[in-house]
């Protein structure tokens, strides 16, 4: 049969024939030292020598990369900085040791976690504010964990950042070196550094123990090499050889071997005149912009540790990142390497030239003359910044179940990202580039992370875990079995402040009396009885103004009070009687309105473990039969309850959950999370950004539980 040849090739020469400029990685920009690849394309024969017992010619090679870049020892890399990172992580860490990770690593920090089975500290880089994503890690942040996480037996810390910025090396590196703690730094994006004096400093100069670059990103190797380096005697370097050994080919290619050493050697014997040249180009922009510019260059002044000029990341407003991009490369054959909303990232390198610099400034200029930057462009840069800034990415990254049972849950299914809030990930979501995760398998997927996926897959950029078809791989879990205690049936109308709870409730009742049911109805707290005295003290701010700074135990002993008394008072026989009892409110609210405060995963268990026992167990209050959540999201349901009276005192002045809007959207989170948990039934009574009509909602409830009742 007849095939197409050279497939990969044939579209690779197109896309270099119409992009004479590259911006991208690989740092030699296509100019590399040419050599006949062919030619050394050779296995471990006599004479050559052997990567994973180097004792030869490799071994040399690597003897002089080391003094070049002042290390104790290098290790060239076939499989990429990524195998670098596996192997120093897992020969640092035993399992279940502590590890302490800022967010912003790149995937295969999170990959090794897993691998490993350890555990992972997270922290939170600090945000640039503008642009949103995480610029350095503060010395303070670093002296909190270490305070808060005695065994943490090192860090690992990404330096410098995609997209150019750093942290405080040297003093990071000091702080953990005083407590016989290690610091690994994936220098992926920093190879280059160690050549000019104009860059921030090195990881190995600040201190580091162990170093992994990838020489192909600034540099000009080929892609997928890079070096690992080794300094000092707290890390076991033997153990993390192994590692490589063991991840790495037993394969390994002498080309990409070759072109590390050759990239180093030219960026030892150039890389001073080209990253200063380049340097020197990029402060000559900042000096001629004035900021109204539609585009403007991300000058990096005022970040305390220096920033690597080496990347050309340019804002945009008025006209999209994504729109520059496609402009530089019809109009002025220029290729960068990643584009979004408001942003544009060009990546120089050894290959860089003065002409590809005047190039990209001319072309940034004449697009800039095109564009007019008004208020609604203002508008729309705070629309996207308000996108991220409402996320908790540290938060977004824990994991309900381990990471490595997560990688190898068995039961998975597929579902749209719409409809995924609440569930847990089953496979990593990652923006990239750059590479980063925010949702690892085991993570729960909140609401405001669902808008903020979205919203980058509309402005074309790739997302690894989400298909062309928008689903995702979710985690399917039993739900918690519910198991009755009870004669009769318990059923529950659930929902946040302002869900609509009351009025669904009494138009069941209405309907259920008609239909001749023996039913009761009643709704918590009770306020007009004396068992609800505490609960009326906590929502007036007798405790504090602040839910989220009283415990969620304490707070739930108040309405666990109300709900016995009440049992005993008012059901207690009615249910055993095999009686139909409404509850607008229960237990359940102890669930989503104290769980929604705990953010560490494993409390948040500990505490609905703790809470079933309390009130099922020790108080004895029946277990729900059903439970109805009404759905509506936090932003139409603050419009809600914004004119509603005060169920206490009949006033405008709202409690203290009512009053925070913080509380009431971590409490719709928590719901969310216990809708999937504990098998309820939910009811979306928004659609298509609008309320649906009470009788709507009602209806759906009503089909339920006739459903339910045919399936007894």
């Amino acid at each position: 049969m007849d095939i197409e040849k050279s497939i990969i090739k044939s579209k690779l020469d197109q896309i270099n024939k119409k992009n004479s400029y590259r911006f991208h990685m690989p740092g030699h920009k296509g100019r590399g030292q040419a050599f006949a690849l062919y030619d050394y394309d050779i296995t471990e024969i006599p004479g050559a020598d052997n990567l994973h017992d180097a004792q030869g010619i490799i071994a040399q090679a690597q003897q002089k990369l080391a003094a070049i870049y002042h290390s104790d020892e290098a290790a060239i890399l076939v499989n990429g900085t990524t195998t670098g990172i596996h192997s120093a992580i897992l020969g640092s860490c035993a399992p279940g040791a502590q590890l302490l990770v800022p967010i912003n690593c790149h995937r295969a920090v999170f990959g090794a976690l897993g691998l490993g089975r350890i555990e992972a500290v997270f922290i939170t880089p600090e945000i640039d504010k503008n642009l949103g994503f995480g610029r350095s890690i503060s010395v303070a942040t670093v002296h909190q964990a270490l305070a808060k996480h005695p065994p943490i037996a090192g860090m690992i810390l990404t330096n410098p950042s995609y997209y150019g910025t750093t942290s405080d090396l040297a003093q990071i590196a000091e702080i953990l070196h005083e407590q016989g703690k290690f610091l690994i730094v994936d220098e992926a994006h920093g190879a280059h550094l160690r050549f000019s004096e104009n860059l921030p400093q090195d990881a190995l100069s600040a201190g580091a123990d162990v170093v992994i670059q990838s020489t192909h990103k600034i540099l000009g190797s080929l892609t997928q090499s890079s070096l690992l380096h080794f300094q000092g005697s707290r890390i076991d370097r033997q153990k993390i050889k192994s590692y490589l050994s063991l991840l790495q080919s037993s394969s390994p290619s002498y080309p990409l071997m070759i072109s590390v050493e050759e990239a180093v050697d030219a960026a030892h014997e150039r890389g001073e005149a080209v990253f200063n040249m380049i340097e020197a180009a990029h402060r000559e922009f900042c000096q001629n912009q004035n900021g109204q510019q539609a585009v403007t260059l991300y000058d990096g002044n005022g970040l305390a540790n220096g920033y690597d000029r080496s990347k050309w990341l340019f804002q945009t407003r008025g006209i999209t990142g994504t729109e520059v991009a496609a402009r530089l490369s019809a109009e002025y054959g220029i290729q960068c390497e990643m584009s979004g909303d408001n942003y544009l990232l060009a990546m120089t390198g050894m290959g860089t030239s003065r002409e590809d610099l005047v190039r990209i400034t001319q072309a940034i200029g004449a697009i800039n003359k095109t564009i007019r930057v008004d208020s609604t462009a203002e508008k729309e840069a705070k629309r996207h910044t308000q996108l991220w800034a409402g996320i908790d990415f540290t938060a977004a990254v824990q994991t309900e179940i381990p990471l490595w049972e997560a990688l190898a849950w068995e039961n998975r299914d597929q579902i749209v990202l719409e409809q995924a809030v609440g569930q847990l990930a089953g496979d990593f979501i990652i923006p990239y580039p750059p590479g980063i995760p925010v949702l690892l398998p085991g993570s729960r997927i909140s609401p405001d992370m669902v808008v903020y996926l979205n919203d980058l897959l509309d402005q074309q950029v790739a997302v690894v875990g989400i298909d062309a078809k928008r689903t995702v791989t979710i985690i399917k879990k039993e739900p918690v079995i519910m198991e009755k205690n009870h004669q009769g049936q318990l059923i529950v109308i659930e929902g946040v402040d302002g869900s609509g709870k009351q009025t669904q409730t009494q138009l069941l009742y209405d309907r259920l009396v008609k239909a001749g049911e023996k039913v009761m109805k009643i709704s918590y707290p009770r306020y007009d009885k004396k068992s609800s005295a505490m609960v009326k003290l906590y929502l007036e701010g007798a405790f504090g103004q602040d839910p989220g700074t009283i415990s969620p135990y304490i707070a739930s002993t108040f309405y666990a009070a109300d709900r016995y008394a009440s049992y005993k008072e008012d059901y207690e026989d009615f249910l055993t009687q095999g009686g139909l009892v409404l509850v607008d409110r229960y237990t359940t609210s102890n669930m989503v309105h104290q769980a929604g405060k705990i953010k560490d995963p494993d409390e948040r268990k500990r505490f609905l473990d703790w809470l079933w026992d309390f009130e099922f167990n020790l108080y004895g209050l029946p277990i729900p039969d059903q439970v109805f959540f009404l759905n509506i999201p936090p932003e139409i349901n603050q419009q809600l309850i914004k004119n509603r009276n005060n169920k206490i005192t009949g006033q405008q002045q709202k409690d203290i959950h009512e009053s925070s809007p913080e509380h009431l959207r971590d409490s719709y989170q928590s719901a969310l999370a216990l809708v999937a948990e504990y098998g309820w039934t939910e009811i979306n009574c928004v659609k298509n950004n609008q309320l649906r009509s009470i009788e709507s909602i009602h209806q759906e409830i009503w089909e339920c539980i006739k459903e339910r009742k045919s399936n007894d």
